[in-house]
């Protein structure tokens, strides 16, 4: 979490805001971890840090969230 927000940071700094918005796609990966452990905590503050923004839960083991990620950069870009 910690990472996400010196990122942001990091673009805030950089950002000339001259060019144009790119939507932001917040995603959160090895999703079956947080759900074999049981946890909805993670999960809420996953939802917190997304502040409105897109997010997308996926799990490459559990083969879940994979396609909605592709389909969705997919139309941010296309």
């Amino acid at each position: 979490m910690q990472d996400y927000e010196v990122i942001n940071d990091e673009l805030k700094a950089y950002s000339s805001g001259a060019g144009p918005r790119v939507s932001e796609i917040v995603v959160a990966t090895k999703i079956d971890a947080l759900r074999r452990a049981g946890t909805t905590r993670g999960a809420a503050r996953l939802r917190v840090i997304a502040d409105g923004r897109t997010l997308l839960a996926i799990s490459a083991v559990a083969n879940r969230g994979l396609r909605e990620l592709v389909e969705h950069g997919y139309r941010a870009v296309g």
